[in-house]
């Protein structure tokens, strides 16, 4: 288990998905509130999908 997972916050937009899924070689984050409560994830196809439409 992760001690400090990668996570992204609600507000963070495509380009700081991607660059966190690529720097980290990730296939998917989790997205968390501001209090760390899980809201979903992204996936990678998430944001080229996001580039495509």
């Amino acid at each position: 288990m992760t001690l400090r997972p990668k996570t992204l916050s609600e507000e963070d937009d495509v380009s700081k998905a991607a660059e966190t899924l690529r720097r980290f070689n990730l296939k998917r984050i989790p997205v968390v509130d501001s209090s760390g409560k899980p809201l979903g994830t992204v996936e990678r196809l998430d944001v080229v999908m996001s580039v495509l439409v």
